[in-house]
């Protein structure tokens, strides 16, 4: 039998007391990650340049941190053809994620215009996908199709120019809802939930 939240007057069950008390102990943390996010976001927006160099040093590092994974897992593996398909995937992590970190800006670069292609071809789909369903909020579906496919084509469009800022704008927007989420949730949790839970 599934377990009720709420009793006929309303009233919250021993376990969701302590589920609910414990978030709203905890709001307070909320509400400072929140700020500190929407802070870092915004200066990642700020200075977009600077804060794309970097996640591609940070997305390198961790590709060759999966490159040696894979090595690693090649002397776990029992057959021959394993190892080498392991060493050979871990050999070619490697490379890619020392070229990320040598030469970030290159990198960012490459990224961006694969990023534009995405969206313009998830723009047509979404489009497409609104056509064929034509039902309940399809409209909407085609709507962002359309969104969607038009930022891929502003982002080629200024290519190789948009490799200097998008990666880092799109990290400091992610930043700033994430931020405003927290916040929100901190805030919601401090006012919502009574201070008996």
């Amino acid at each position: 039998m599934s377990k009720v939240s709420y009793l006929n007057q309303g009233s919250l069950l021993a376990d969701d007391r302590s589920l609910f008390g414990e978030v709203r102990h905890q709001a307070g943390w909320l509400i400072v990650l929140g700020v500190a996010l929407v802070v870092i976001g915004v200066v990642a927006i700020n200075h977009s340049f600077s804060s794309t160099l970097v996640t591609m040093v940070f997305l390198g590092w961790m590709v060759i941190a999966a490159g040696v994974a894979q090595i690693v897992q090649a002397f776990r593996s029992g057959k021959i053809g394993l190892f080498l398909l392991h060493v050979l995937v871990g050999i070619l992590y490697g490379v890619v994620g020392f070229e990320m970190v040598a030469n970030p800006g290159i990198s960012a670069v490459s990224f961006t215009l694969l990023i534009a292609s995405i969206f313009m071809i998830s723009g047509i789909f979404r489009v497409c996908a609104a056509i064929a369903l034509r039902g309940p909020g399809s409209g909407w579906l085609a709507f962002n199709g359309v969104i969607t496919f038009l930022l891929g084509l502003v982002v080629h469009n200024q290519w190789p120019v948009s490799g200097a800022w998008l990666i880092g704008t799109f990290l400091g927007i992610d930043f700033v809802m994430s931020g405003v989420h927290l916040f929100t949730l901190g805030v919601g949790a401090r006012t919502l939930i009574p201070k008996t839970a």
